[in-house]
């Protein structure tokens, strides 16, 4: 160890851009820890260095997201699409198998940190829920139903004893609508405490994917510990904002988030933690959902009738795109066409806006706001993207099986989670099953087993652990496992 861990990680990181994210552009960790003291502390230590032979503290945090249970129960999850009478099934992994790429991909031409990007990637995926986009609506009505429900109780009860209550909305104007909406001030403290939330724009949904990820990955959700020295601020915002059309400046979002009462420790991200990496992330997530489901229509309707011209067709009849590539793409059949394509035009159009300054200017710049330093696909790749999301909206998702079975996994993912959350024996055994697992020790089982009096804590505990339920185990929950 004749090298400082610095050293080591600057020769690793050499090769990046002036305005790609590296590893020690942050010195905290979203509970306040210091970063760079935790990771050069490690590499002093004679074995635990070893986990830190040639890899970065990005990569090390990536690997953590990558061998965790959130990840293993993708493989788990699947998505289904009809046409012409068949059926295509796929897992989710696949997704973010095909999502990663598209981001290293472009992370590589551009000389950003891959790594960092991949990281993200598998970080919004943690959060997904059973059933994929039927559930999170549902879940997110649900909260805001529960949380209602609660509040009326209080606020019933706090008005009989005379008390001044915050009434008028405007008291929490940043806030997101339902949170500003509750009545009873010890309704709203415990939601404040228990059930993460932001400030900003595009914040109200109670339930997001990305959300939902970083809650997992940063706190035991179930006794209300912040898991110290965790990941970046920077990582955290890449994961919670990790889709397309996220709000751009720096009072889009705020999250300033004091993790129990009985702690002084603030989980804080906020706009100043955006990257170019994170940037890239929402544009692979919509890139890769777009091309994934146009490929499996298609293949769903070319097995049910072989004579059918398919969707490809369809789509290369409807325009005369000018780029030759996207027209081979479409009148071939070639998704890796298609992906290219969106690749070529993103690294193309953002090349020419990190050219327009030194590249640590550029990462200044997007930090304090500047529209006119953040990255992207061009006009035209925006829209031919829009179109073709437009396409499967029209021919793919307005199917009526597909709607019909939308309607019924909502309709499950409602039941399921209403009976998770009032069945006291089923949430006790749950939480003590993962706390062995895990290796609690017995005063956190108590805590965790304690905890669930608490109303608020329990909708996010009933949210946590439907979150880590496969399709298979949700079915097998509400007795749908045979007939």
């Amino acid at each position: 160890m004749t090298d400082s861990y610095k050293n080591i990680v600057d020769q690793l990181e050499g090769h990046l851009g002036s305005y790609a994210m590296k590893s020690f552009d942050s010195n905290i960790f979203v509970d306040g820890g210091d970063l760079f003291k935790y990771y050069t502390d490690i590499w002093k230590k004679d074995v635990e260095h070893l986990r830190l032979n040639n890899r970065t503290p990005i990569q090390h945090q990536r690997d953590r997201i990558l061998y965790s249970n959130g990840i293993r129960k993708q493989s788990e999850r699947y998505h289904i699409l009809y046409g012409g009478g068949q059926r295509i099934i796929r897992n989710y992994i696949t997704h973010t198998m095909r999502m990663m790429q598209v981001a290293r991909t472009i992370c590589r031409a551009l000389k950003l940190n891959e790594d960092f990007a991949e990281a993200i990637v598998l970080g919004s995926k943690v959060g997904a829920l059973p059933f994929i986009h039927a559930s999170k609506d549902v879940v997110s009505k649900w909260i805001k139903e529960k949380v209602d429900e609660y509040d009326k109780r209080e606020n019933s009860y706090e008005s009989t004893k005379s008390q001044n209550l915050f009434v008028d909305e405007k008291h929490l104007p940043n806030h997101p609508h339902w949170i500003r909406n509750i009545k009873s001030d010890k309704v709203r403290a415990e939601v404040l405490e228990n059930i993460p939330y932001a400030t900003g724009q595009k914040v109200d949904d109670a339930y997001t994917s990305g959300k939902q990820g970083y809650w997992l990955l940063t706190m035991n959700p179930y006794t209300n510990e912040s898991q110290g020295n965790s990941f970046s601020p920077e990582l955290m915002y890449g994961v919670w904002r990790h889709s397309l059309n996220a709000p751009f400046g720096k009072d889009s979002f705020i999250h300033n988030q004091k993790i129990h009462k009985a702690s002084s420790e603030y989980h804080k991200i906020d706009w100043s933690n955006v990257s170019y990496e994170s940037l890239v992330v929402q544009y692979a997530d919509d890139i890769t959902w777009v091309i994934e489901n146009l490929n499996d229509s298609n293949t769903a309707i070319l097995l049910g009738n072989p004579n059918n011209r398919g969707l490809f067709r369809d789509l290369f009849d409807q325009n005369n795109y000018d780029s030759t590539l996207l027209m081979q793409g479409l009148s071939k059949g070639d998704s890796g066409k298609l992906y290219s394509y969106f690749i070529n035009d993103f690294i193309s159009n953002s090349s020419n806006i990190l050219n327009r300054k030194d590249g640590k200017e550029c990462k200044i710049l997007l930090k304090e706001g500047d529209s006119d330093y953040t990255i992207g696909l061009s006009k035209e790749g925006k829209e031919i993207l829009g179109h073709f999301k437009k396409f499967l909206q029209d021919r793919v998702f307005n199917e009526n099986k597909v709607l019909h079975r939308k309607k019924m996994l909502s309709t499950i993912t409602d039941g399921c989670i209403d009976l998770i959350y009032k069945d006291r024996e089923f949430l006790n055994k749950y939480l003590q099953t993962k706390g062995n697992i895990e290796g609690w020790n017995d005063e956190q089982k108590k805590v965790a087993s304690e905890l669930l009096n608490n109303d608020i804590h329990r909708i996010q505990t009933t949210v946590n652990i439907f979150s880590e339920l496969s399709d298979q185990e949700i079915f097998s929950f509400v007795g749908m496992d045979s007939f």
